[in-house]
């Protein structure tokens, strides 16, 4: 396992402390994420070439997926999240260190705007919104600081994350909100895009609504899972933009992706908390050789 160096850890911010905490508090759940990384594990390894380099998105713990099952898979795998040390101290954990494949990125904002935003003295929407619709430039930057493009991108609950991290800087009762909801999204999406090499794939996954607003989640079996999930969905209960179709329609805008696809769901156990489970699967455009004359 390759520590890279791309450029120096940033002083901790609130941001980081946030990603920090969310670490901390599932450090130990690695049994109790194993059917969920089965999951995750499972479709990211159906997806892979002996040729194929991955990049996660999200990393943090690394109780999302297997690296001993993926790593014989993938010709090498990066790993990224704000908070690298988390990534470092889960590959110890594991005793998976000595895998050549495996590189544990630099903390990396792979926002492009929300650690500036976080050290902002007054935060402000307005600029926020600026800062999201100029799209490439922080997409740019970001792909630029990481060893992209990849064949396999997957961003493993990050989607959610840095909607709660807007959260923690403005209510969403604030009246940019809706805006500023759709362009996170949008961002995003844009980024698994410019990371994602020509003809292969992104895997964006998504929680749906947990067990806090449908009990009925904890004790329903897998044959009914996806039953339940189209009757909370057609009731609109799940997470602000993270609406399946939404979602699909969102990468169908995206130039950069010509075909996406939803899984079935599956459930994710987090602490006390269950979670309805699913992933987008997009595939990225080839662009065509022009025909020599």
């Amino acid at each position: 396992m390759d520590q890279v160096k791309l450029r120096g850890d940033s002083e901790i911010d609130k941001l980081t402390q946030i990603c920090h905490q969310r670490n901390q508090q599932s450090l130990d759940a690695w049994e109790l994420y194993a059917p969920h990384r089965d999951s995750v594990t499972l479709l990211l390894r159906k997806l892979a070439t002996p040729t194929d380099r991955l990049c996660i998105l999200g990393a943090g713990n690394c109780n999302d997926f297997d690296l001993k099952l993926l790593a014989p898979v993938f010709q090498q795998i990066d790993l990224v999240d704000l908070d690298s040390q988390a990534v470092s101290h889960a590959l110890d954990r594991q005793g998976i260190k000595q895998l050549n494949n495996i590189r544990v990125l630099p903390s990396t904002d792979v926002s492009g705007w929300l650690a500036q935003s976080t050290n902002t003295p007054q935060f402000d929407m307005d600029s926020l919104i600026l800062t999201l619709n100029e799209k490439q430039a922080p997409v740019d930057q970001v792909v630029q600081q990481l060893s992209g493009p990849y064949e396999i991108v997957a961003s493993v609950g990050l989607l959610s994350q840095l909607i709660d991290s807007i959260q923690e800087l403005v209510a969403p009762t604030h009246i940019l909100w809706s805006i500023a909801l759709k362009a996170i999204i949008a961002q995003h999406i844009n980024l698994l895009s410019g990371l994602t090499s020509e003809g292969g794939k992104s895997v964006l996954f998504t929680e749906l609504f947990s067990s806090d607003s449908c009990e009925e989640l904890f004790e329903t079996p897998d044959s009914a899972l996806s039953r339940l999930c189209r009757r909370e969905l057609d009731r609109g209960n799940h997470y602000k933009g993270l609406n399946p179709a939404e979602l699909r329609a969102l990468h169908s805008k995206n130039s950069g992706f010509r075909h996406v696809s939803t899984t079935m769901p599956w459930k994710w156990q987090y602490l006390s908390r269950t979670y309805a489970v699913c992933a987008h699967v997009a595939t990225k455009h080839r662009k065509e050789t022009p025909l020599e004359n």
